[in-house]
């Protein structure tokens, strides 16, 4: 865990999720004696220190993985890490929520933030952003097809959305946090992927 101590935290926090490549793909830049990881971090500091936000670096049960609160939008951070070089981040999130794993809060909470974020002339998709089986265990869940379906069911029903799943003006990525699902909901380009 890491605090930025030079910067004065603001009122407003946001939630960013950041992934590291894995190991073997990590190797190939060699770095071999520090882990993608701890080289992450690194670079999470310090482009988050040269932005000047306060943030606090949150590691998770995955060591691929952590979260970042921050007082600054989501997406000027993610604007900074689009035009800067990297080689231990693999991808950055920013969540609209942290929710308990059940398929009904999930669904609930996913519901209630698409309303107010999408409207019915626009499109979305449903994306899984781990390891489909961590969702297996949801209650309710017997595979994490049934669970995007029923994300995509309830969406179009409830909301009169229209979903697909290439070309769309938004995307519902549900994030794996252990005991809790992180829910994003943004436009592509709010993503970033490297």
């Amino acid at each position: 865990m890491r605090k930025n101590q030079n910067t004065k935290k603001r009122d407003e926090r946001y939630v960013l999720l950041v992934k590291f490549e894995n190991n073997k793909k990590f190797d190939n830049h060699e770095f071999k004696e520090n882990y993608p990881e701890i080289r992450g971090q690194q670079e999470l500091k310090k482009v988050l220190e040269a932005m000047g936000v306060w943030f606090y670096i949150m590691e998770s049960e995955f060591y691929h993985t952590v979260t970042v609160e921050l007082d600054t939008e989501p997406l000027e951070v993610i604007k900074q890490f689009q035009q800067t070089p990297t080689v231990a981040i693999k991808s950055i999130v920013p969540l609209d929520s942290v929710v308990p794993s059940s398929t009904d809060d999930l669904i609930a909470n996913i519901t209630k933030l698409a309303s107010l974020k999408i409207n019915t002339e626009e499109s979305f998709t449903v994306r899984l952003g781990s390891n489909g089986e961590k969702f297996e265990g949801m209650s309710g869940v017997k595979s994490p097809d049934k669970l995007t379906h029923g994300i995509s069911r309830e969406l179009c029903d409830g909301l009169s959305l229209q979903y697909h799943d290439e070309n769309t003006d938004w995307v519902i990525q549900i994030e794996e946090l252990g005991e809790d699902k992180g829910i994003a909901i943004c436009r592509p380009d709010e993503i970033l992927m490297k």
